[in-house]
């Protein structure tokens, strides 16, 4: 790895057929001393792009100087460039592997973000001693993957695993996205959940207010679920009804029609009823503030970014037990757990919250305690140190 002048670093990588949007902080430098390459495979406004935007945060917050490739633009590659990362667009960069050996002259630190960036890891480890992949993805993606690689190569992932990555360093947003990895990949993985960026502005009223809003936030497909929830409201007898508010956000362009007609049809009936289309995440913080009780209805859910927010808003979250999320409670009174896609359960959590909502201030207090530990700033920068030490 050598330091090098940003001229000379631009020529080394640059050509007609990439686009390269830096920041001023690196543009202006001299020159570039162990920079960190990190590969996103999209720029949209999906959970593991947002966590790679929040790992590009805490590193450049530490001085690193990031770099951030993708094989396509998109809405979020300008938060990227704005929070302090040098962004490199380049389609054909798995397939240019002289280019890509020039990237090693210059980078001893690769991160590849999600399970579809196959195609990457495999043109990179090559070259590279070692790189990182962290993976997100459910179980269902792993064997969507492997089905796709072995009727490309005739062989399955973890056979392609075992004879060819032994220089990368497998990491896992949660304990259940190791299991899988072991499952698919034959390998062990690093526990290194993603960093959710600490908002936590407003506190949730102690005492019980004249409503009790609950909240749910997601895709409406049938992982997601969020009829779960309206299902079990509908049981609630109507004097517990009328003490309730519901609000769900979600993508009505891109819906399961069953699941949003009767989400609309949920909202069209009753005035304590909202069903907003998706926003830009700083407007659901601020409907994370008007919430009391934040509810995760998917059947599967690798972690629930959904469950960290609410833990780090210090609502109470009422929670399936598919959920990733889950396997980082330590006292169990960090959240209420139900079992996946179970109405009458469900029903009874929300029973439990309205009859005792002024006595569960100490489960606020856990999952926020949670929060701190695995998923804050803090912990995800002594995380990556200690990762990218290994």
């Amino acid at each position: 790895i050598i330091k090098m002048q940003w001229s000379v670093f631009l020529t080394h990588i640059d050509k007609d057929t990439i686009t390269i949007y830096t920041t001023q902080e690196y543009s202006a430098s001299s020159e570039l001393l162990d920079p960190i390459l990190l590969i996103s495979h999209e720029f949209s406004h999906t959970g593991a792009p947002i966590a790679l935007l929040n790992m590009v945060k805490v590193l450049c917050s530490t001085q690193h100087p990031v770099f951030v490739l993708c094989s396509k633009d998109g809405i979020l590659r300008t938060d990227f460039v704005e929070n302090g990362a040098n962004v490199i667009i380049y389609p054909a960069y798995n397939s240019d592997n002289s280019w890509i050996i020039e990237l090693s002259k210059i980078f001893s630190t690769v991160v590849n973000n999600t399970l579809s960036l196959l195609n990457a890891v495999v043109s990179f480890f090559k070259i590279f001693k070692k790189i990182y992949w962290w993976l997100h993805e459910s179980e269902y993606m792993f064997e969507c993957v492997d089905s796709q690689v072995i009727q490309q190569l005739g062989i399955n992932l973890y056979t392609l695993s075992k004879n060819n990555f032994t220089n990368i360093v497998f990491v896992a947003v949660s304990p259940l996205v190791a299991q899988y990895t072991q499952k698919y990949l034959g390998a062990e993985a690093h526990i290194i959940p993603p960093c959710v960026p600490d908002i936590n502005t407003f506190l949730s009223a102690m005492k019980q207010p004249d409503r009790i809003s609950f909240l749910q936030i997601g895709s409406i497909n049938a992982n997601k679920r969020p009829d779960i929830l309206t299902d079990a409201a509908l049981r609630l007898p109507e004097h517990l009804f009328q003490k309730c508010t519901f609000t769900f956000i979600g993508n009505k362009k891109v819906a399961d029609t069953i699941i949003l007609s009767k989400l609309s049809e949920f909202a069209e009936s009753f005035f304590n009823v909202r069903f907003l289309s998706a926003m830009a995440h700083n407007d659901i913080y601020n409907l994370y503030d008007e919430a009391d009780i934040v509810v995760v209805t998917s059947l599967q859910e690798t972690l629930s970014i959904v469950a960290v927010e609410a833990c780090m808003k210090r609502k109470i979250c009422i929670c399936a037990n598919t959920a990733g999320i889950t396997d980082f409670m330590k006292t169990g009174n960090e959240m209420l757990i139900f079992p996946a896609g179970d109405i009458d359960a469900l029903y009874e959590k929300i029973i439990y919250v309205i009859e005792n909502y002024e006595s569960l201030n100490y489960m606020r207090n856990e999952g926020r305690n949670m929060y701190e530990e695995y998923f804050s700033e803090k912990a995800f920068e002594k995380n990556i140190d200690h990762l990218f030490n290994i």
